[in-house]
């Protein structure tokens, strides 16, 4: 039987549920398969360093911009 690829929010023999849905109900990880899973988790991981590097930029922005404003 051939392996056919799912995406989140595509329909095949199951809907595979979206990253926000399995955070608002986890309960929903159980009708993934591993490799599904494993995507999933890619996704979210890669989200997440995408999101810690654009915060760690901005705190670094509002850091300077303090110490400008600082009297000496």
């Amino acid at each position: 039987m051939p392996h056919e690829q799912r995406r989140s929010g595509a329909a095949g023999l199951y809907i595979v549920p979206r990253l926000e849905e399995l955070v608002a109900d986890p309960e929903r990880v159980g009708v993934l398969d591993i490799e599904t899973a494993l995507v999933l988790k890619a996704q979210a991981l890669a989200a997440l360093t995408l999101l810690h590097g654009f915060d760690l930029k901005w705190r670094s922005r509002l850091v300077e911009w303090r110490a400008r404003r600082r009297p000496d």
